[in-house]
């Protein structure tokens, strides 16, 4: 009797914490939706950008338009279950589904007809999220704002020192963003069943498979995560448009041979999933 007790306070404990979570990070994602459309009202023509939450079990996440063709994205509730969830990957995630409004080509197929949709394909719509939206979000942002304390990835670290003199943002702002990066890359490959959990990304340690053709797709999670990473090196402002010139952003790598290695300290978009036409 005491253990079916013991059991039943368990239980109605941790799903009273799990609602109430959930409900905060659905004031959180109104929240996010709110400031990234301000953020954004140039590129999104005085638009706002809307936000529905749908009672789910479904870890789900996605970019659509409301009836009154205002740029929308949709949360199934179900997100908020993802053990690592957190304010900081949500707002990656938020500004990862801005980037299939806002991000440019290349763009996703149309399956009727094969000509070009509205969505920016998944590539292109991570390129925008950390090269865009994340800097963007975080441009204005004061050492006193980030914690110090926080303990990062190495990875993080290692690449944040390399670009430190050449880069938009200061220090701390970029391993914010590194940070977010890593963690949308984890969720991401989490997600795609097609790719198996057990499989290790890393910055360093390997490099995505060079594609013959444009992913328009899902790339894999080592792919994604050198395209999140290509984003905060490239060399322009988070203000302008693709088209504005990119600056000449040195970067000495010359000690370990890392641009050889890693392309995507170019800030240019990796043969994992783009190609030059």
């Amino acid at each position: 009797m005491l253990r079916k007790t013991l059991f039943f306070f368990l239980t109605s404990f941790f799903l009273f914490c799990s609602l109430n979570f959930i409900e905060a990070m659905e004031e959180v994602s109104t929240d996010l939706t709110h400031e990234i459309s301000h953020l954004f009202q140039r590129e999104l023509d005085g638009r706002k950008l809307k936000l529905r939450l749908i009672k789910s079990s479904l870890v789900d996440i996605y970019a659509t338009f409301h009836r009154d063709s205002s740029p929308m994205i949709v949360i199934k509730s179900g997100l908020f279950s993802y053990p690592e969830m957190s304010e900081d990957l949500l707002l990656g995630l938020l500004c990862h589904e801005l980037g299939h409004h806002l991000g440019g080509n290349p763009k996703k197929k149309r399956v009727k007809d094969g000509r070009d949709s509205w969505a920016s394909a998944e590539g292109q719509a991570d390129f925008f999220s950390t090269a865009k939206c994340l800097r963007r979000y975080f441009w204005d942002k004061k050492n006193d704002d980030f914690n110090e304390k926080t303990v990062h990835h190495p990875e993080v670290l290692h690449f944040c020192e390399k670009i430190k003199n050449s880069f938009f943002l200061d220090f701390h702002q970029c391993l914010k963003v590194g940070s977010i990066a890593r963690e949308m890359a984890l969720f991401y490959q989490r997600l795609q069943r097609k790719y198996l959990m057990r499989e290790e990304i890393s910055l360093f340690k390997y490099k995505a498979t060079a594609s013959p053709k444009i992913i328009l797709d899902y790339p894999s999670g080592q792919c994604r995560l050198e395209t999140l990473f290509a984003g905060i090196a490239l060399c322009q402002s988070p203000w302008d448009h693709w088209g504005d010139t990119v600056l000449d952003c040195r970067i000495d790598l010359s000690d370990d041979n890392l641009q050889e290695k890693h392309s995507f300290f170019s800030g240019e978009r990796p043969n994992c999933w783009y190609l030059d036409k």
